[in-house]
């Protein structure tokens, strides 16, 4: 996941959400990709892409790496005939048809809670609260919350 800018506050919400649920998630920085990150990815993996104007290169490198891994690609982009959104194996805009230059976060982090619903409401049954348990323990060991 990742980009700069807007697409990265996006990207490092999914990313903290997701990785509640499932193991295996990563974040391209705004400085670049970890390749140690990479290496861990596989023709199972699912790369989640978001793309807005100003539509950097990077995300055009990172779909073509994730092509060569054979990996799913999902794209979030405002527009289906965005540089990424012609490529995407799985295609969510957030603002089709919009005549403006601004373009708001609101809707990327509508679909990004909508797909982290789905996937805890998918695996949770599965987990059956393990992870919450040792967060939870965790939380009480290190004090954070004021309950």
């Amino acid at each position: 996941m990742g980009s700069p800018g807007s697409s990265y506050a996006a990207g490092y919400w999914l990313y903290y959400s997701l990785r509640r649920w499932k193991e295996g998630v990563s974040l391209s920085q705004p400085a670049g990709v970890l390749v140690e990150d990479l290496s861990d990815f596989t023709e199972d993996s699912l790369f989640i892409l978001f793309s807005f104007p100003r539509y950097r290169k990077e995300g055009k490198d990172l779909l073509a790496l994730a092509r060569e891994i054979g990996a799913t690609v999902l794209v979030i982009t405002n527009w289906r005939f965005s540089p990424l959104g012609r490529e995407a194996d799985i295609l969510l805009t957030t603002e089709e048809g919009r005549n403006t230059d601004y373009h708001s976060i609101a809707p990327a982090m509508t679909i990004s809670e909508l797909l982290v619903q789905g996937l805890a409401e998918q695996v949770e049954h599965e987990l059956s609260g393990k992870k919450q348990q040792r967060l939870e323990m965790l939380y009480t060991y290190q004090d954070i919350y004021l309950e």
